[in-house]
């Protein structure tokens, strides 16, 4: 079901705000690396832009979408265990990323300033595992093209549990190439979801 939003960006110094309407959620990512926040992103492409002299969010017919009162997370002590195939992942991993891109497109239309709509295309879900290099257990899915499943869980400091599962992957890259002399050798995969 496709589903916008109204973004408004206030300058309250001088009492102006940008009015943004129609925005559809494109493209998302999300970064989990070690000893780092775990960071995310989301891009939004819309339909027009009005200036405006009064504060409009949270009057009709606008709901304001307050921010949550949770502490941000890490991936050091907020981050469960990594899982291939619903198992606990015995290789040791170093970070993990996701980006989502549903295919936005702006419809336009003679005689209208702004597009009349935002179109949506396939989604795409990639991202990238990287890995110590300690047996051939992923490299051999890389070889063999087995569709597999990777998921992982966060928990905050206030006990919320948010599971994210990616049921069926292909590894599409994995280059193991040693860099040099007393350093580590990494698997840097890249994976698409079916």
């Amino acid at each position: 079901t496709p589903q916008s939003f109204t973004l408004q960006q206030s300058f309250n110094d001088v009492q102006k705000h940008f009015l943004q309407n129609g925005m559809r959620a494109g493209t998302f990512s999300l970064d989990v690396s070690t000893g780092a926040i775990v960071t995310g992103s989301i891009a939004f492409q819309g339909k027009e832009t009005s200036v405006l002299a009064t504060d409009k969010l949270g009057l009709a017919p606008y709901v304001a979408l307050e921010t949550t009162a949770t502490e941000v997370m890490n991936a050091t002590t907020n981050v469960g265990n990594l899982t291939k195939n619903g198992a606990v992942l015995s290789t040791a991993v170093q970070s993990i990323t996701m980006e989502g891109d549903a295919s936005l497109r702006n419809q336009n239309a003679v005689g209208s300033k702004y597009p009349l709509g935002i179109g949506t295309g396939r989604f795409n879900l990639t991202g990238t595992l990287t890995a110590y290099f300690q047996d051939l257990s992923m490299y051999n899915h890389f070889l063999d093209h087995d569709t597999i499943s990777i998921g992982w869980d966060f928990t905050d400091l206030d006990g919320n549990v948010y599971f994210y599962t990616i049921p069926a992957i292909k590894i599409t890259s994995d280059p193991i190439s040693p860099t040099g002399i007393d350093e580590d050798v990494m698997e840097e995969m890249e994976w698409s979801a079916l």
